[in-house]
């Protein structure tokens, strides 16, 4: 996937990367995660439209299993269409009944 950084700018020995750009032209944005590659991951895509989220699946423990997540929630809405806000509650609810972690690092609330 392409965006206004290579993968080669974005990429750290020992790790996978778990990338989604922002697909608006308004520069910046985008999410990434990073997991080492000792560990079982694999890309995992929700059904849900918000539009700046990445997920990855870790095996563990056997036939355990966590999704991780990270998204960015703008602090305006103007970025995207109307309804994003929508679309995050969405994106959460269809995750719920799995175990997950999911962070927002825009999240006033953790200051």
């Amino acid at each position: 996937m392409g965006g206004w950084i290579s993968e080669e700018e974005l990429h750290v020995d020992g790790y996978t990367t778990f990338r989604k750009d922002r697909i608006s032209d308004i520069k910046g944005g985008g999410v990434l995660i990073y997991a080492k590659d000792n560990l079982t991951v694999s890309e995992f895509k929700l059904d849900n439209e918000f539009p700046e989220q990445v997920w990855c699946k870790l095996k563990y423990d056997g036939n355990r299993e966590l999704l991780i997540g990270v998204c960015y929630r703008t602090p305006s809405e103007n970025v995207y269409e109307n309804g994003v806000y929508q679309q995050l509650r969405e994106m959460i609810q269809e995750v719920s009944n799995r175990d997950f972690i999911l962070i927002d690092f825009n999240y006033t609330g953790i200051n």
